[in-house]
């Protein structure tokens, strides 16, 4: 295998990292990934974004834990998973939410977009709110975290722009949700639960 990758029109094509390094340092050999010959054969127009979305997304399911993905990505794996957060992948990539690493700025800026997409699609508000909670209950665990969500709670109509079905169903879930937190930020929500009750 290392022979054969070495030749100069070749190219290692393996997730394995430690595999990957060997390969490099015994015979010089150049690496891709899964996810960057997805990108490739995409930009090539040899598969749709669609599918190249379906294998980053299971990439992620099967726990490729340096895999990028963005609200897109999550869009899929919602759509893979039927909007079950407890299905393969969305549970993995809730669960990489549960245990942020790294920078939390960007992770919380992928999830607004998510947000704001996942009510452009056509799903039933209870299957989406099936999702968000889950997504707020990863995200909630990181105490950084709080402030913020709230934050986007109450500029809500900023972030949803003219989607004002969508924005109204979102929230009245992160208000539902909001309820059930058994550790709420005090005065956090008080002013929308009012008006909303």
């Amino acid at each position: 295998m290392g022979y054969s990758a070495s030749r100069p029109d070749s190219v290692l094509w393996t997730d394995d990292l430690i595999q990957a390094e060997l390969a490099k340092t015994e015979f010089g050999v150049k690496r891709a990934w899964t996810e960057i010959i997805a990108d490739q054969t995409m930009l090539a127009g040899q598969i749709t974004d669609a599918e190249r979305q379906r294998i980053v997304a299971s990439l992620v399911g099967m726990n490729y834990t340096a895999t990028y993905f963005e609200s897109g990505i999550m869009l899929k794996a919602v759509e893979m998973s039927d909007a079950t957060p407890w299905r393969f992948p969305f549970k993995q990539i809730v669960e990489i939410f549960q245990k942020p690493t790294g920078n939390l700025q960007g992770l919380l800026g992928v999830s607004v977009d998510f947000l704001i997409k996942l009510y452009r699609e056509n799903y039933l508000p209870e299957s989406r709110c099936r999702v968000v909670t889950a997504l707020l209950d990863a995200l909630w665990r990181s105490v950084p975290l709080r402030l913020p969500l709230l934050h986007i709670r109450r500029n809500s109509a900023q972030f949803f722009g003219l989607n004002s079905v969508g924005q109204n169903q979102f929230d009245r879930c992160f208000d539902q949700w909001y309820r059930a937190v058994p550790d709420k930020i005090v005065g956090g929500l008080q002013p929308f639960l009012r008006a909303s009750s």
